[in-house]
């Protein structure tokens, strides 16, 4: 779709209504329910059942409170009919502690709070009665202690709107955790030693922001601080996306694409907050034309799991069939009627007063771009403590760097050292070990203005301190080099695709490989090593099914030593 059409309502309408009617039929005749063929996550089948469907209510709750006519809305009604029916053979079911439906009730408690015409008042006196006592087990099992919360907030939100009971005192119990997990304003930790990433703009901020508009008569001073928390965090997150619409990939459950730029979708309907109409139109349009223009469907057209292409080896333990349409919050903006100014404004570029580059210390992270801003790149210092349930952790949080285009990659197997996805990243081994270590223990972190630099012990007997520079989009990495036995380093730049196939220029001390529009360089600035170009393996990559990178490779002896190198990748124009 060109990207004039985004400008218009409608066109976002139909796009929602397209994706509505490609879901039907794979619950037309499970009502309540996505009929999976199979079910590669860790939850229970009826959890993933009920998430396949209740997420497309993340497009349909704004699309009905908007004014639009939605098709086979009968097929909603259905569902919670079927659902919350102890008798029906298509049950939600009991909750128990930490239980996947209570994320897919969030929605259902948007849906009663937005159009309680249409999910309450249009339904029996039985199935509302059922519908509120299924809601209600959500007050009566353990969450985990992270945004997770927000879901039972918004199922109370939503109950009592329309009247119906719930333990007040849980909701503010609730609500006085999540406040808890604050770090250093606006940065929310995902819980205790939780990371900041996309859980705090399509999570954190997205949900406080809805909450401040539900509640702020009744809740003032805490909808006051979320409002305010959410445009300091849309102030810096806007630094995360580039001209062409990407947003730096970073962290986990990738695979909700879109739902990126659902913070944009929340500003725009709360009211815009630091930027006008025509940037949050801009951003969001740019955003979802850049999805669209990827190859992320199926078939029938429906979302499959990956990022830029079908990819199950990058998602998590807890996505299944269903999960990628988590995305379908970006449509939130869809609640404002035709005629709201919304809809009237004219879409704009990127603020051009963008600071370069930004840091944001909490996250152990500088955002920094080239001028074009073809793409963006998050530099970062690494973590520890990395959570257990969160597949390939070092290479979602520890890369030495992330391009909004250029992504990055994934372990794909143990051997070779292209399997274990080397771009922007340092791997080491002892030169009689078969098994590579990357960047992922991290023992002290220190940051400034334009860098970041962290301590780590890739195994007994090798201590490393890797400082990064950044100016333009352009890193200097400093490696001071500890070992106590001989062993091999293998460094690389950013990933580019190869096919077609690329060109590899090597000069004195540098290598550049050009890939139509891009060139990913690596220079060596002290320091052994040879310079090569290597292959990714096929399907590690999240945007580019082939890629390959620019490496620097040495074997050192035992003792002190130090390595500097310079990374970057140019859009050539």
């Amino acid at each position: 779709m060109p990207f004039e059409l985004w400008t218009e309502r409608k066109h976002w309408e139909q796009l929602a209504l397209d994706y509505w009617r490609n879901a039907i039929p794979h619950f037309r005749q499970t009502p309540g329910r996505w009929n999976l063929p199979y079910h590669p996550a860790h939850h229970s089948l009826r959890g993933g059942e009920m998430e396949g469907w209740s997420r497309q209510l993340w497009a349909m709750v704004p699309l009905l409170a908007g004014g639009t006519k939605v098709p086979d809305s009968e097929l909603i009604l259905d569902g919670i009919r079927c659902g919350v029916d102890p008798d029906s053979p298509h049950y939600w079911g009991k909750f128990s502690d930490c239980d996947q439906r209570m994320v897919e009730c969030a929605v259902l408690g948007a849906g009663l709070r937005m159009c309680p015409e249409f999910f309450w008042h249009a339904l029996s006196d039985r199935t509302r009665q059922q519908f509120a006592e299924f809601l209600n087990q959500i007050n009566q099992f353990q969450t985990p202690d992270n945004n997770w919360l927000f879901f039972r907030v918004f199922v109370n939100c939503g109950l009592g709107h329309v009247g119906v009971d719930f333990p007040r005192e849980v909701q503010e119990k609730s609500l006085d955790r999540i406040e808890s997990f604050l770090l250093d304003e606006p940065w929310y930790s995902d819980g205790p030693g939780g990371k900041i990433d996309y859980y705090n703009p399509m999570g954190f901020h997205f949900y406080g922001l809805l909450y401040a508009i539900w509640q702020g008569n009744s809740d003032p001073e805490r909808a006051q601080r979320f409002v305010h928390r959410a445009h300091l965090s849309a102030q810096a997150f806007i630094h995360w996306f580039d001209a062409n619409g990407a947003a730096i990939p970073y962290g986990r459950s990738l695979t909700y694409r879109f739902a990126q730029g659902s913070l944009w979708s929340a500003l725009a309907w709360a009211g815009g907050g630091p930027f006008s109409d025509g940037v949050l139109k801009g951003l969001l349009g740019r955003h979802m034309q850049w999805w669209q223009n990827l190859p992320i469907h199926g078939p029938d057209g429906t979302l499959t799991r990956g990022y830029g292409y079908p990819q199950d080896v990058m998602t998590e333990h807890y996505n299944s069939l269903g999960s990628p349409y988590w995305g379908f919050k970006l449509f939130w903006m869809l609640a404002l009627p035709a005629e709201h100014p919304f809809w009237q404004a004219t879409p704009e570029p990127l603020p051009a007063s963008l600071q370069e580059p930004l840091p944001i210390p909490a996250a152990r992270m500088i955002v920094t771009a080239p001028a074009h801003r073809q793409h963006v790149i998050a530099v970062c210092g690494g973590h520890d403590e990395l959570r257990d349930f969160v597949r390939h952790a070092g290479a979602k949080y520890s890369k030495f760097a992330y391009s909004s285009q250029l992504a990055f990659a994934v372990p794909y197997a143990r051997e070779p050292f292209s399997a274990l996805a080397p771009d922007n990243t340092l791997l080491v081994r002892k030169s009689e070990d078969s098994h590579w270590y990357s960047r992922d223990r991290i023992k002290n972190f220190l940051s400034g203005d334009n860098w970041v630099q962290s301590d780590w012990i890739p195994f007994k007997g090798a201590r490393i301190t890797t400082r990064i520079e950044v100016k333009d989009g352009i890193q200097l990495r400093k490696h001071t080099i500890s070992l106590d036995n001989e062993c091999e380093l293998i460094e690389g730049g950013f990933a580019v695709p190869s096919l077609p196939e690329p060109k590899a220029e090597l000069t004195p001390g540098k290598i550049a490989i050009h890939s139509t529009p891009w060139c990913s360089w690596l220079q060596s600035m002290c320091g052994d090593g040879s310079l090569v170009q290597t292959e990714l393996t096929p399907g590690s990559h999240l945007i580019f099914p082939r890629a390959c990178l620019p490496i620097r490779k040495a074997t050192l002896p035992a003792g002190e030593h130090y390595w500097e190198t310079q990374a970057g990748a140019d859009f050539i124009l």
